[in-house]
């Protein structure tokens, strides 16, 4: 659990760090005074970078709900409330 936790945190670093450096060294551009036009038109290209962390967050949403749904089947409780909890886990996704 704590090993899905540091590679999630890492992966968001991933994608912030590609962000900021996203603009050939130049790190102030986005604490300048720059339009999001002008940004887009010089240094990233916005659908392609919202596309991947698009993928890349529902990857990991799938897998804290897989490790949500695997701690749940081992709770102590009786069969039948068992998939209860499965559902309240897959409604809070929602």
């Amino acid at each position: 659990m704590n090993l899905l936790v540091i590679i999630i945190i890492l992966w968001d670093l991933r994608f912030n760090l590609a962000l900021i450096l996203s603009c050939r060294g130049k790190v102030d551009t986005f604490w300048g005074n720059r339009t999001f036009k002008e940004l887009t038109i010089k240094y990233i290209n916005p659908f392609v970078y919202m596309y991947s962390l698009l993928i890349a967050e529902f990857i990991t949403d799938g897998i804290i709900l897989l490790m949500l749904i695997l701690i749940a089947w081992r709770l102590h409780l009786p069969l039948s409330q068992k998939p209860g909890v499965k559902i309240t886990f897959l409604l809070g996704s929602l």
